[in-house]
């Protein structure tokens, strides 16, 4: 299950900062008996940020380098092994 999270708003100069994260939960268990096969994973990434200037509001994703990086790694990969074959 996801879920948004969001972090107490800051402002400066006038401007107000809404900052969004991703949360992503879950768990599970196994064997009989205590504390056997009991599991419990968590990620969180941020999303984005509402930004308040004045009367206007507009929506600033964020950027995660690393999934874009990784992404032009794998279609690059992809490319080089099409053109081997």
């Amino acid at each position: 299950m996801e879920t948004l999270v969001w972090a107490e708003p800051y402002e400066r100069d006038g401007v107000t900062v809404l900052r969004a994260s991703s949360v992503v939960g879950g768990g599970g268990g196994g064997q009989d008996g205590p504390l056997h096969g009991l599991g419990l994973g968590l990620s969180t990434r941020p999303v984005g940020a509402f930004v308040v200037r004045g009367g206007d509001v507009r929506w600033v994703p964020s950027v995660d380098v690393t999934r874009v990086a990784l992404g032009v790694l794998a279609a690059v990969a992809l490319v080089v092994r099409w053109r081997r074959s």
